[in-house]
């Protein structure tokens, strides 16, 4: 479960599927462990099958951040960070967009 309320849970999908397809995304950290506090961030991880461009992770973080969720939404590839952290975030994660 998020740590997050309905509303918020659903614009960042809306944002999610406009830039995203064909991809698994994850939440992870805090808001998914239930030691979130008001304001922590949202931690996210983007699982494809090949590193995720640039320009889409800027246009994500972009419209989140000019979005009215009243939290910060922190964005990480799958493909690009280490195994040891891979499986930190495979410990405890929700799914929240299926491939």
């Amino acid at each position: 479960m998020i740590d997050l309320n309905l509303k918020s849970l659903a614009l960042i999908k809306k944002i999610l599927k406009k830039h995203l397809s064909g991809v698994e995304v994850k939440a992870f950290g805090s808001r998914v462990t239930g030691r979130a506090k008001t304001f922590s961030d949202l931690d996210l991880v983007i699982i494809g099958d090949k590193p995720i461009p640039i320009k889409t992770i800027n246009a994500l973080k972009f419209e989140f951040s000019n979005s009215d969720l009243p939290i910060l939404v922190d964005i990480v590839d799958w493909n690009t960070i280490s195994e040891e952290f891979r499986e930190k975030i495979a410990e405890d994660c929700v799914t929240l967009i299926a491939k």
